[in-house]
């Protein structure tokens, strides 16, 4: 079975367009026993989130989306919690992003810093905005094959070369990602970047993602908002999709089979 691994809330604030309790709710809708929130930067809609799958019988999957720097340049990556020490790794992380200057909207966070809080998580590879996946596209293949190679030395079995399929120019992507990964023996894994319910809300999302970056919308760049395509997709859409790389649509349940948070909400602390 699918499950959406790569999905945003409205706090991912002037990006998402959902609530928590709606992704969840269309989950449901599809027929999905699990669902992963992973927001930009934050970790904001996690516990409503975790509490609005609880109440729906969806298992959660709390993770983040995070910008990296690295010296070949900045991308973004997917982190999961697996368990406690992984909400835990996630909580560092966060509050590491979160005290980055507001003039910085990446909240990019070092490799260094990923390195020493990388217990716990499930790493994927950022799909379109990965590092990984533009020096691929820009040819440069050796700088993506050595930095995938460095994170899987962090992340050990449990690094995953996010394919992403929203529109027909992607094929030819997928095909060069899917190569890559296995000349590395990488396993890769299917993801939607969800940001809105349906096709029709992809206007509204652009119409956010403007006012985010502050221009007008009719200068708003093509890979400024997410595409028609990031839409929350059925399984038997992704299938579709991604009929040549069964095995991207398998290690989503296989993923999902790995995380196994249980966060203690009525536990009191001291």
């Amino acid at each position: 079975m699918f499950t959406h691994l790569h999905s945003h809330s409205f706090y991912s604030f002037l990006d998402g367009v959902p609530s928590p309790d709606e992704l969840v709710q269309a989950a449901v809708h599809h027929e999905m026993s699990a669902l992963a929130l992973t927001d930009h930067h934050g970790l904001t809609g996690a516990i409503e989130f975790y509490d609005a799958c609880q109440k729906a019988g969806i298992k959660p999957i709390l993770g983040i989306e995070l910008a990296v720097n690295h010296r070949l340049g900045q991308g973004n990556l997917i982190l999961l919690a697996m368990d406690r020490l992984g909400w835990s790794s996630l909580c560092r992380l966060s509050s590491i992003a979160q005290s980055r200057p507001q003039r910085d909207p990446t909240r990019g966070i070092d490799v260094e810093q990923l390195s020493a809080h990388a217990t716990g998580l499930i790493c994927l590879s950022g799909g379109k905005r990965g590092l990984g996946q533009h020096l691929i596209e820009i040819d440069q293949n050796e700088s993506a094959l050595a930095f995938w190679d460095e994170l899987q030395g962090i992340f050990s079995q449990c690094f995953y070369i996010e394919l992403q399929f929203q529109q027909p120019a992607d094929a030819h992507s997928l095909s060069r990602l899917a190569s890559a990964a296995r000349s590395l023996h990488l396993p890769i894994v299917a993801t939607n970047n969800v940001h809105f319910l349906y096709t029709q809300q992809a206007g509204l999302q652009r119409t956010l993602s403007a006012m985010r970056l502050n221009v007008p919308i009719d200068e708003l760049s093509a890979d400024a908002s997410a595409p028609a395509g990031s839409h929350f997709a059925s399984e038997q859409q992704m299938i579709k999709r991604f009929g040549d790389y069964p095995e991207a649509i398998a290690n989503t349940r296989e993923i999902a089979d790995r995380c196994n948070l249980e966060l203690p909400l009525v536990v009191a602390h001291y």
